[in-house]
């Protein structure tokens, strides 16, 4: 609990840039966007261990499934691109190192931790 507080003090010190007893925001509508993005992933990976299914397998879904919603968000706006070989080359290494084994290696280290975090959820 006190590295999730930590982690979400370091969200304030960042929004307020280090002025932490004014919570004056200069994008509070930015603001609410990430600390609600970082409370769906934290929901999402903990609540995601007691999916007993093959973590690849979870994550080959949940890619692939992304991938076809992005495809058809892309294509269904008049300013859809493809990217040259610059930005297809920075999308693969995402996907495969920042995404794909990263991801693997989390999600085993949470199915073989001992308490993972909200387990009493």
């Amino acid at each position: 609990m006190l590295a999730l507080l930590v982690s979400f003090l370091g969200v304030v010190v960042i929004a307020t840039k280090g002025n932490l007893l004014s919570f004056k925001f200069e994008n509070p509508f930015g603001v609410a966007l990430a600390a609600g993005s970082s409370l769906i992933w934290a929901l999402y990976w903990t609540l995601n261990v007691k999916d007993k299914r093959d973590e690849i397998v979870k994550l080959a879904l949940n890619f692939f499934f992304g991938f076809v919603f992005i495809l058809v968000a892309a294509f269904s706006s008049a300013s859809a691109a493809i990217p040259g070989i610059k930005g297809g080359l920075s999308a693969l290494y995402i996907g495969c190192f920042e995404m794909g084994i990263t991801f693997v290696l989390w999600l085993k280290a949470m199915k073989y931790s001992n308490q993972p975090l909200m387990s009493a959820i």
